[in-house]
């Protein structure tokens, strides 16, 4: 008889503290199923949809920021580089006077009689310089 009460106390006991389990997962799932997210999932994808365009024009902007700065210098150094090319006053029309291999900056620097090189965008051609009339 001990021994059927000691079991019957086990069984017992087992079955309560089961069933407490069972109630404590039954409430967690009956408010899980309660829940905006559960029976809203739709609204979750739209939401984290809304928060994932948010983070790209955001990524969008930091970038645009980031390469403005270095974009704006090398648009102006390239600006400065094209206003140093010796070809541009060429296409122009114009002319380079050179002699002796030196480009010849000044009239003074030429005497009657001097032979002069003139270079055109399409080629050269070599010119006596007059004397003033």
């Amino acid at each position: 008889r001990e021994v059927a009460g000691l079991v019957y106390g086990y069984a017992e006991s087992l079955r309560l503290h089961t069933e407490r389990i069972l109630a404590e997962h039954r409430h967690r799932v009956q408010s899980f199923v309660r829940s905006r997210s559960f029976n809203r999932p739709l609204d979750r994808l739209g939401t984290a949809r809304q928060r994932t365009d948010d983070l790209a024009e955001r990524l969008h902007l930091a970038g645009h920021r980031l390469t403005r700065t270095p974009r704006l210098r090398l648009d102006a150094l390239v600006s400065r580089l094209r206003s140093l090319d010796p070809e541009a006053p060429l296409r122009r029309g114009y002319a380079l006077v050179g002699r002796d291999g030196a480009t010849v900056r000044s009239a003074a620097m030429l005497d009657a009689g001097a032979t002069v090189t003139l270079r055109f965008l399409d080629g050269e051609r070599l010119a006596e310089v007059k004397p003033d009339p």
